[in-house]
């Protein structure tokens, strides 16, 4: 969005997320927006294109694209997980015109995930753009000074949360997912798991729940193994990771966040198959270590805690890094489509 401003693009901002969704946007000027039906035509019609998440065919994201290709606008779904693709394109008929991929390795994701008969019409819109939403995360370690950190700590404090000493975070995916019935059970099992290793090696955590969260399954844990806990709507997750010693999560982009941001960081994948390891690129490209069995939890999180492995684990995050350059590319095609028109 930043980037298309830059170029002189007048742009509209829809924004359909819930309350703590939406503080992605920042300072942006966006239109908050929940839709129905005829609705998203009346949204759509003036404008030359459509650039959307791609998170999913029932989602306001598929809605949009779907509304699009029945008004003739041109689209872009912009991907940022290499995995789900049934689930995110839906259908031909609800194919964005052009699908932005963030490398090479989605479209043998795309072959094994997609009925052939998919596989060359998505290859066919596919461009690989690369990581748009991590352009800045180099810019954004350096720019985190301590001030920065130390005003997030008081603002915190202000809200009676008190974090002091080593700062160790996890987050919790502890939501239901559409079409995955043992997604939840799962996630709460994982929680509780990494709250117990914790509590046996005397590390206190730092917890946030998923923004989608509805039930405070995070914050009962939480109170039950006493750690910390953070309400979603108290601050921006990625300043608490910048702030933290080290992050754990389980199938979360706060691993890929973590890892480019330069954190000692730690997947808990336990019972999770290898081949799906290709949605979380840290892991997949080698550059964070993670649990894949119960019983690993607990070495894991003494492995990222206790600084005794600092240098390797700083040198493998090496093996997962962007070149800041996506967000160019990507308007660079939005003005290719619309020039064509």
């Amino acid at each position: 969005i930043r980037e298309l401003q830059r170029r002189g693009h007048d742009l509209t901002i829809y924004a359909t997320g819930n309350d703590s969704e939406v503080v992605g946007f920042k300072d942006l000027s966006y239109q908050r927006v929940s839709l129905t039906g005829e609705e998203y035509k009346q949204k759509l019609k003036e404008f030359d294109l459509l650039l959307s998440g791609l998170s999913g065919h029932d989602t306001p994201d598929g809605e949009f694209i779907r509304t699009a290709n029945e008004l003739g606008i041109k689209s872009i779904g912009v991907n940022d997980q290499n995995t789900n693709y049934l689930y995110r394109v839906g259908d031909v008929s609800g194919m964005p015109a052009v699908i932005a991929l963030m490398n090479d390795n989605c479209f043998e994701t795309i072959k094994q995930e997609l009925p052939e008969d998919m596989v060359g019409e998505v290859k066919k819109r596919a461009r690989v753009v690369g990581w748009t939403a991590f352009d800045n995360y180099a810019e954004i370690a350096s720019s985190f000074t301590t001030e920065k950190k130390n005003k997030l700590l008081n603002d915190l404090l202000s809200q009676g949360i008190k974090l002091e000493g080593p700062l160790y975070f996890h987050a919790t995916q502890n939501v239901q997912a559409a079409g995955d019935e043992n997604f939840l059970p799962y996630e709460l099992k994982v929680t509780e798991a990494v709250f117990s290793a914790a509590r046996n090696l005397g590390k206190k955590l730092a917890v946030k729940p998923h923004p989608r969260e509805q039930d405070n399954q995070t914050l009962n844990l939480a109170v039950k193994f006493d750690h910390i806990f953070i309400p979603p709507k108290a601050c921006q997750t990625l300043d608490v990771i910048l702030s933290s010693d080290s992050v754990t999560a389980g199938r979360s982009t706060c691993l890929t966040e973590a890892c480019l941001l330069d954190k000692n960081t730690g997947g808990i994948l336990p019972e999770i198959p290898s081949e799906e390891f290709i949605g979380y690129p840290p892991i997949y490209e080698g550059a964070i270590p993670y649990a894949q069995s119960w019983n690993e939890i607990e070495q894991l999180l003494n492995s990222i805690t206790s600084h005794e492995n600092d240098s390797v684990l700083a040198s493998n995050r090496k093996k997962f890094s962007v070149d800041g350059q996506a967000s160019q590319r990507l308007a660079d095609l939005v003005e290719e489509i619309i020039n064509r028109g």
